[in-house]
């Protein structure tokens, strides 16, 4: 055989590869199904934090509204005066002072600023695991999608160089969809290592 050549696969070899092939497009919609799953997730969390902090907005403005008003009708009323009106209107401003403190952080109800600032960070946080998932599995099923393209090559051309690198890339594609499941981190602390960002 010379350097130019390259060895081809036996005729019956072609079952045992359809075999491999079959697995790796298996893999394949594993890693797939994952990112969907974690694509799914991302975007539920994406939602939830949006609408937190929609509601957040919305306790702020309640806030400054009242306090408004509580400084607006300080600033108007006599101080001197004990008539019914004045009384009513002190205790208004009483209210609506210790309702606007409440929206700062009330642990009873658990919706006050300083709670819905953490539910909506957690769920930024939530958002941000599962897109680490996602990234991890799509690039563990391209890599599947190359193996099983590598492995049908080598059925057509014979070459057993193709059925190699196909075996490579699908233990290359096993490692990232198990990081992908367990420690999508990892992958990220890999790159970094490696250079990457």
């Amino acid at each position: 055989m010379s350097d130019d050549e390259v060895p081809e696969l036996p005729e019956k070899s072609n079952r045992k590869i359809a075999l491999f092939i079959t697995t790796l497009a298996l893999l394949f919609a594993l890693a797939e199904l994952g990112a969907k799953s974690s694509q799914t997730d991302a975007i539920a969390f994406n939602v939830n934090a949006a609408d937190t902090w929609a509601f957040y907005q919305a306790k702020s403005i309640k806030q400054t509204s009242l306090r408004i008003a509580a400084d607006s009708m300080e600033a108007a009323l006599d101080p001197a005066s004990t008539s019914d009106v004045a009384l009513k209107q002190k205790k208004l401003i009483t209210d609506w002072r210790t309702t606007a403190e409440r929206y700062d952080s009330d642990a009873v109800k658990g919706d006050g600023k300083k709670e819905l600032m953490e539910k909506a960070q957690s769920f930024e946080h939530q958002r941000d695991a599962a897109m680490e998932h996602y990234h991890v599995f799509e690039m563990a099923g391209v890599v599947l999608q190359i193996s099983v393209v590598l492995a049908s090559t080598s059925v057509v051309t014979g070459m057993s160089l193709f059925v190699i690198l196909s075996m490579i890339g699908g233990v290359l594609g096993v490692i990232l969809t198990t990081i992908a499941a367990f420690a999508p981190g990892l992958f990220h602390i890999v790159l970094a290592f490696f250079g990457g960002h």
